[in-house]
């Protein structure tokens, strides 16, 4: 700008230039928790700890930043700064916010607990018609070492139907929940290149059946497909 004798005095001005490095760092913060919840195949009570994780990243910024600490906040840290109550008032508005937001993952936590820990969770702490078939998984020793693998194969693989029926339904049914609007995204963005004008023969049937391979992350078995297509038909 000074070669082009563009006058700008926001650049020379310090203060001005530490709320901006301020911002920065803020939003740099908010898109990382951003990229995290968007991402693909999150089940819910994944995503209620990264939310989780945020609100006490935040009480942890406020701490130090009341103790003039700004280690976290690369681009806040190049400026010397006697009064940080902006930067706290901030933060603090920004830690409202997360919390009046979200709220049926708070009010559904236990559930999610129960889902994501079913052996560190407390028998009491669950709803009562789980606490019985709760009682009989956390004493079953074999499902206890299965409970490692992926959340998914533990419930419908390892956890019976016929031993457990509410623990796996409701198991089932917060697995079956779209925690973001990823998919829908991810849709639209692959219909653009399924729907072009190089597919001009292209049916409802075949568009809607392309857009379900595009978005599943089921791999479908070729060999057996095409071992059970008769390609030449004998005359």
């Amino acid at each position: 700008m000074q070669s082009k004798d563009k006058a700008v005095p926001h650049f020379s001005d310090e203060e001005w230039r530490a709320d901006l490095g301020f911002l920065t760092d803020i939003t740099s913060q908010l898109n990382d928790l951003n990229q995290k919840l968007q991402g693909k195949n999150n089940l819910v009570h994944e995503l209620l700890d990264f939310l989780k994780a945020f609100e006490l990243k935040l009480e942890l910024w406020i701490s130090q930043f009341q103790r003039k600490i700004t280690t976290h906040f690369p681009h806040l840290s190049l400026f010397h700064i006697s009064n940080m109550d902006k930067y706290i008032s901030a933060l603090q508005d920004l830690k409202t916010q997360f919390h009046s937001r979200f709220p049926d993952f708070r009010r559904d936590e236990k559930y999610l607990n129960l889902f994501a820990r079913p052996f560190s969770v407390s028998v009491e702490e669950v709803p009562e018609e789980f606490q019985m078939e709760l009682i009989e998984l956390q004493c079953n020793s074999t499902l206890k070492n299965k409970i490692d693998v992926d959340l998914l194969d533990f419930y419908s693989k390892y956890v019976s139907i016929r031993d457990f029926p509410k623990i796996r339904d409701h198991a089932l049914k917060t697995i079956s929940l779209f925690g973001s609007t990823y998919t829908c995204e991810q849709l639209f963005s692959r219909m653009k290149n399924v729907k072009s004008k190089m597919w001009t023969r292209i049916t409802d049937v075949h568009l809607e059946n392309s857009l379900r391979i595009a978005t599943s992350n089921i791999k479908p078995d070729i060999d057996k497909l095409v071992k059970n297509k008769q390609c030449q038909i004998s005359h």
